[in-house]
């Protein structure tokens, strides 16, 4: 066998290896993006309280009900569901404001995950910050089932 034939064998043994690792392995590998970037990446940018939380065992993951206290990029609905699912799902608390950056899936749907630049607003000031900054604030549409909603006019 050749120089060459054996630098080839062994690079297409180290890659069919690989990819019976990848097959293995569940966690969800990635960079957290800087701010810049998940804004850019990201369709919709809310500061949100979770209110209610469902899973959604064909996701891997969960539905997330938000209340939007603001937005930017995008304009989104008050009262917003999320999916968040698979090994990057982005894990929250109901009560718990957030700082969640999202991305529309099938069916224009919104969604989140790791990786994404979200975080809890306690801790989040400066990301905040920047996007009162920087970011592009837009309206927050309330919610058109006025008999619906106590409080609404």
């Amino acid at each position: 066998m050749t120089r060459r034939g054996k630098v080839l064998w062994l690079g297409a043994a180290i890659a069919l290896s690989g990819l019976g690792a990848v097959r293995t392995i569940n966690a969800c590998r990635c960079v957290e993006p800087s701010l810049p970037e998940a804004y850019r990446a990201a369709d919709a940018v809310v500061l949100a309280k979770v209110q209610r939380l469902e899973p959604r065992p064909e996701l891997g993951g969960s539905a997330i009900f938000l209340f939007v206290e603001s937005a930017w990029k995008g304009e989104v609905d008050q009262e917003l569901a999320i999916t968040t699912g698979t090994d990057c799902l982005y894990s929250v608390e109901v009560e718990r404001k957030y700082l969640l950056f999202l991305r529309r899936g099938a069916g224009r749907a919104f969604t989140t995950g790791r990786c994404m630049g979200d975080r809890p607003l306690e801790g989040g000031e400066q990301t905040l910050r920047w996007l009162e900054q920087s970011g592009k604030q837009v309206p927050v549409i309330p919610p058109t089932c006025h008999s619906c909603h106590a409080g609404v006019p």
